[in-house]
């Protein structure tokens, strides 16, 4: 079978896998000059088409006078595939040191050891060893380091809605947020502005809820002496999404 031009044979695709098993990730490279130009994801006969590329990456690649096309992985769910093409990805970039004509993924790089332990190393202290100058609220922020979400998103969750005593939230001058599916890891710092009251409906029920706004341009993180801390000893009571660090009295 002539690949390059008809795609793959029948045989050749049920090789692929079938069903939500069917996606595989596939690489195109100039042989000739030996670059790889593209790295991607699909089922059946993606890895022939064009139609999803654009311009300058349709052009490279039909201007190859010797193109190759690699399987790189199959059998492969539609996320599982996602994951693969990112992290091949990844290390084409970054350990291979070769520039790729994907569009879509120019935010795709490794990351060195070194770098990731920077960014995600927190050093553990206990809470009692802290003594902020103002009530400090600790809200739950699962899955944030996982995720390494953003600035924008991480003040976004931190702001909430919240429940509690209107007079205790009043008294709030630091929020933080911690992620406790790493280690209470402190994601966040910010020192409060205010809040306004939201109320919210939860089991046919109308609760008064507080969202914050934040003070910019303030260094929380640093005044707490929490940047890149965590407080594995940090209580939240059974069921509660929030609690306090109190300063302490002299």
């Amino acid at each position: 079978m002539d690949t390059a031009n008809k795609g793959f044979s029948e045989a050749a695709l049920s090789a692929l896998g079938s069903g939500e098993n069917s996606f595989y990730v596939y690489c195109l490279t100039d042989l000739k000059k030996g670059k790889v130009l593209y790295i991607g994801t699909g089922c059946g006969n993606r890895i022939f088409e064009f139609d999803h590329f654009d311009a300058p990456t349709a052009k490279a690649v039909s201007k190859c006078r010797k193109s190759g096309r690699f399987i790189l992985n199959s059998h492969l769910t539609e996320n599982e595939a996602r994951a693969a093409e990112q992290a091949v990805v990844a290390f084409v970039r970054s350990v291979g040191g070769k520039k790729l004509k994907n569009h879509a993924d120019g935010s795709v790089w490794g990351i060195s050891a070194e770098e990731w332990e920077r960014r995600f190393g927190f050093e553990a202290v206990q809470t009692d060893a802290l003594n902020p100058d103002g009530l400090v609220l600790a809200v739950k922020l699962p899955d944030a380091v996982s995720r390494n979400e953003s600035a924008e998103t991480l003040a976004e969750r931190a702001r909430g809605t919240w429940t509690a005593a209107k007079d205790l939230i009043k008294k709030v001058k630091y929020l933080v947020g911690i992620d406790t599916a790493a280690s209470n890891a402190v994601v966040c710092a910010y020192e409060v502005a205010g809040f306004e009251t939201v109320e919210t409906v939860k089991n046919g029920k109308t609760l008064t809820t507080y969202r914050f706004a934040f003070l910019p341009e303030t260094d929380a993180a640093e005044t707490l002496g929490l940047r890149q801390k965590s407080l594995p000893d940090l209580k939240f009571a059974n069921g509660s999404d929030k609690t306090y660090i109190r300063p302490k009295t002299v």
